[in-house]
């Protein structure tokens, strides 16, 4: 180890099968909003990983309109938002109907719109993510999280946040946050 190493000290892998514990079915109560966990999830991310920010959008049941729900950040969190996303060409939407993971390691190549960058980068965001929240399939929501670090989400493609974010999708339908038909 050289002296440029002395002080740094490596995050988790997403790849590590143990690294990532954060269980929504046996930690919360039914009755706990979706947007509390949410907030609680991204607190979790920012202290085990180098997550600055997370978003929760949820998509209505006929996909054409995306509300953001809660803003999570290193300097404080908004819950219980209802901001209409706007309409035309959106990374977000796109995100959505595609069902996949979206990762972006440099944010300067981000093609999404004003809203939708303003939302996810930070001051010092060097990557981001976007993830569907799915519910049987469907996707329902879409979280966005983003990082300091331009390989924060490399090892996200995995699949790590998948049961999490399982659970959270049927929470959203089950609470009526989200309408699954």
């Amino acid at each position: 180890m050289n002296s440029d190493d002395a002080g740094a000290r490596p995050g988790p892998s997403f790849h590590e099968p143990s690294a990532f514990s954060f269980d929504i079915d046996t930690t919360y109560p039914a009755e706990t909003p979706p947007v509390d966990i949410f907030a609680d999830l991204v607190r979790h991310l920012q202290s085990h990983y180098n997550i600055s920010r997370g978003v929760l959008i949820l998509r209505e049941a006929e996909g054409t309109r995306y509300l953001v729900s809660a803003l999570v950040s290193d300097t404080g969190e908004r819950k219980h938002l209802s901001l209409l996303l706007p309409g035309g060409s959106s990374l977000i939407r796109q995100a959505a109907e595609d069902g996949g993971i979206y990762t972006e390691n440099f944010f300067g190549l981000f093609d999404g719109s004003l809203f939708e960058k303003n939302l996810l980068i930070g001051p010092e965001t060097e990557s981001f993510m976007l993830h569907p929240v799915k519910y049987e399939g469907r996707v329902v929501g879409i979280v966005g999280l983003s990082s300091r670090t331009t390989d924060a989400f490399v090892t996200l493609d995995h699949g790590a946040l998948e049961p999490v974010l399982t659970q959270l999708g049927r929470r959203l339908v089950l609470q009526g946050q989200h309408s699954a038909s």
